[in-house]
């Protein structure tokens, strides 16, 4: 059964902010506690070419299909295994994904919402620059 607890929440945040220090995350548990939700709201990237949106400054990251984020792939990809490996890393839970949807078959350690900005609060990007 899927779930997160308030410490590996805690793990993630830490992590998070010690691996980009330039960077604004929102993290915290999904209303059920069965998801994390990591918001990016604010740092130096210039993520406008990913927004498929008609406001763009907010898109869900899809974390099966990172490659569709082009040159923000990486960045993404290496927050995914943040989130996957703080909570272990601190002798919390370790995240697995055993889910068969041929069967009907759902096993996760907890789901994770990864999202650039919010509806109500965009992203911004802080590199003058840009």
């Amino acid at each position: 059964m899927a779930y997160i607890n308030k410490t590996d929440v805690k793990a993630i945040r830490d992590s998070l902010k010690r691996s980009y220090p330039a960077f604004k995350f929102g993290v915290r548990k999904g209303s059920t506690s069965s998801s994390v939700e990591v918001t990016i709201k604010e740092g130096p990237t210039d993520f406008s070419d990913i927004y498929r949106s008609l406001d763009n400054h907010y898109e869900p990251i899809n974390q099966y299909h990172l490659i569709n984020y082009g040159v923000h792939r990486h960045f993404f990809r290496d927050i995914m295994d943040i989130i996957k490996t703080a909570p272990r890393d601190l002798g919390g839970k370790e995240w697995y994904d055993n889910t068969n949807s041929q069967i009907d078959y759902f096993d996760i350690a907890y789901y994770i919402n990864l999202v650039v900005g919010q509806w109500n609060f965009p992203y911004v990007c802080t590199d003058e620059s840009k």
